[in-house]
């Protein structure tokens, strides 16, 4: 699993193209917004039951829907589209399912904020889904968006990429652990959107480990790259926080949305959880951005310290050289009655004594720990 969210975080850090943008289009426009990308649509429809589990990837949107909408009773179905880069694709189905040209045009915008939107016979609901891109090892934060459908057949998800953080609650329907085989389709999207909160604490956790190891090197090498390391682990943070807000507001309004399709009663308590989780999420973010504030002024701190140590050092040479310089400008005035100057032993004496004064002063400074 591991493997595989890498994989997908690498490409969301090293898209193939540069991003497309939607300006000027009509509202309700079903435009790509994004990084363009070559992976092929793919769907995965899962079909499960108190008693049943089936696993199918069909080959086409028609398929996929077909199979979604004909699951038949008493069952859930989790229809998982994987690209939403192909735009005729993804209206192709959300025409086939229903939904309106603006809830298309929001899937297929990857830039979404975090929202809720209710409708007569659905629920849309546009998430972000963190990961920690190890590409160069530096721990980089990155985000995609996930988009979820609620409706009476089940749940239709969207993701940009190949590879997730869903493999647990894949297991756990595949096994029937746990109640979400025997829950409805609202407990099916609480589900993911909980395993992506907690994720959250996973990312978080890799951000605290930059920050000890930066700490370190601040200690022992205060370089310039420790101080772009610290701006990069800075600005993740902020990319944390900026998407961490808008699910905590989703959370809150699922905790009180009435609908058909959310049973309030049943899922209020699963959900004020998720929200809890997402309060922590935002104060572990606040502490780690304190903390990374206090590495930049341990890093300012330790900058001054060394450039103290230096300016010590050569204030101390210069100090040593103070006591030779005068003597050697002494006799180097060359007057006519200097009786040294005739001495045999006169310069042998003199450089002597220089170094003589030389090692005295170096001796008195390491004593008083100058040197």
């Amino acid at each position: 699993m591991m493997s595989r969210t890498r994989q997908a975080a690498d490409r969301l850090l090293f898209p193939v193209k540069k991003r497309k943008h939607k300006v000027g289009l009509a509202p309700g426009s079903v435009v790509f917004v994004g990084e363009a990308r070559s992976t092929p649509v793919t769907f995965d429809v899962t079909t499960y039951g108190p008693d049943t589990h089936h696993l199918h990837r069909p080959e086409s949107a028609d398929e996929a829907v077909d199979r979604f909408l004909n699951a038949g009773n008493g069952t859930v179905t989790w229809l998982d589209v994987t690209g939403v880069h192909e735009a005729d694709k993804i209206q192709r189905l959300g025409e086939r399912l229903g939904l309106s040209a603006l809830t298309q045009e929001d899937i297929v915008n990857t830039g979404q904020r975090a929202k809720v939107e209710t409708f007569d016979d659905s629920i849309f609901i546009s998430t972000k889904m963190l990961y920690t891109g190890n590409h160069d090892g530096a721990g980089h934060v990155v985000a995609e968006q996930v988009s979820l459908v609620i409706r009476p057949e089940g749940v239709v998800s969207f993701q940009e990429v190949p590879g997730d953080i869903l493999d647990p609650l894949r297991e756990r329907i595949a096994s029937g652990r746990g109640r979400i085989r025997r829950a409805g389709p609202a407990y099916l999207a609480y589900a993911i959107l909980d395993v992506i909160i907690d994720n959250y604490f996973v990312v978080l956790e890799t951000q605290a480990e930059r920050a000890e190891k930066l700490e370190d090197l601040i200690m022992d090498d205060p370089d310039e790259q420790v101080q772009h390391d610290l701006n990069e682990l800075r600005r993740d943070l902020v990319y944390v926080r900026r998407h961490a807000w808008p699910m905590r507001e989703v959370l809150s309004h699922l905790e009180r949305m009435t609908h058909p399709l959310w049973p309030e009663e049943t899922l209020r308590p699963f959900v004020r959880d998720a929200y809890e989780h997402a309060v922590q999420v935002l104060d572990m973010v606040e502490s780690l951005r304190e903390l990374a504030g206090g590495l930049m002024d341990l890093y300012m701190t330790a900058l001054s310290t060394r450039m103290n140590e230096v300016m010590k050092v050569l204030t101390i040479i210069g100090t040593i050289f103070i006591p030779l310089t005068f003597v050697a400008g002494i006799y180097g005035m060359n007057f006519e009655n200097m009786p040294e100057l005739s001495a045999p032993y006169a310069y042998p004496i003199t450089m002597a004594a220089m170094g003589v004064i030389a090692a005295l002063l170096v001796y008195y400074f390491r004593r008083k720990s100058w040197l």
